[in-house]
């Protein structure tokens, strides 16, 4: 993720680190009753979909295993705010 912010011109960083951080929080939040874990920011990996309206978020290694939703995430950021939520079972 960080190689992948450090590619983005700086005017445009900010705005990916803020979806970022709402699509990780989103799984944390749909994860946590299903499992009761406490997450770190680096124990999952986020994959926008190329409509940038989606992701999908991975465990960061192995040593994490973690549900998977069944959907992908859905993103939405209009004037400056950022709504994400998941919905749906684990796969």
């Amino acid at each position: 993720e960080r190689a992948l912010l450090h590619q983005l011109p700086p005017h445009e960083r900010g705005r990916r680190v803020t979806r970022l951080f709402c699509a990780k929080e989103a799984f944390y939040k749909w994860q946590h009753p299903q499992t009761g874990r406490l997450l770190d920011f680096l124990d999952v990996q986020v994959t926008f979909l190329a409509d940038a309206a989606g992701f999908v978020v991975h465990a960061a290694s192995s040593d994490t295993p973690l549900p998977r939703c069944s959907r992908p995430g859905t993103l939405l950021a209009r004037d400056g705010l950022v709504l994400a939520w998941l919905l749906g079972p684990a796969s």
